[in-house]
């Protein structure tokens, strides 16, 4: 498991090849300003997602990478969606719309 610029550690699982493992939530991990919300095969999350606690079939030695979402955007996106408005200054960096 990464942590994917977090910072603390989750155990690795061991399971035998084609059997299921059940995936760790991220309470070892800490990232401020930010909620832990999965896994995914690639850092950048475009490959396979999973949810703690959910599971997957291990066929190879594989990474895991801690998904985050940036808490404040999305306190102001859940504002804007049920028709409220935000108030945004300073800089916008490393954000991602989807």
């Amino acid at each position: 498991f990464s942590a994917n610029g977090g910072t603390g550690t989750v155990s690795p699982v061991t399971v035998i090849t084609g059997s299921d493992a059940v995936l760790p939530g991220g309470a070892g991990y800490s990232y401020t300003g930010q909620t832990f919300t999965g896994w995914n095969t690639a850092s950048d999350g475009s490959g396979s997602s999973f949810s703690a606690g959910g599971t997957m079939t291990v066929s190879a030695n594989v990474t895991l990478y801690a998904q985050w979402q940036n808490t404040s955007l999305a306190a102001n996106m859940a504002a804007i969606a049920a028709g409220g408005s935000v108030s945004l200054s300073g800089h916008l960096s490393d954000a991602e719309l989807v």
